[in-house]
């Protein structure tokens, strides 16, 4: 661990989940803007069967066999519904 509190520690694990928009909905899955990123992924990820995520809606996703799977959309509102 470094002693200086604002120098990031290069051996931290990298975080198995990421947030991204989602830019297009194609058959064979979602392309993405992934945070930090300007302009879509060339892949189509594909998504939990239970997500519905269209586009301009901000999703998590998590690293799974060398690739992303989108878990669900991430609500902006104040209350949680469950089906």
């Amino acid at each position: 661990m470094s002693e200086n509190l604002f120098v990031a520690d290069k051996n931290k694990a990298e975080s198995p989940f990421a947030i991204a928009k989602v830019d297009t909905v194609h058959d064979d899955g979602l392309q993405l803007i992934f945070y930090g990123e300007s302009a879509p992924s060339q892949m189509h990820y594909k998504m939990l069967q239970t997500c519905s995520a269209g586009p301009g809606e901000t999703v998590l996703c998590a690293k799974a066999s060398g690739t992303y799977v989108v878990l669900g959309p991430i609500s902006q509102s104040r209350f949680i519904r469950a089906d």
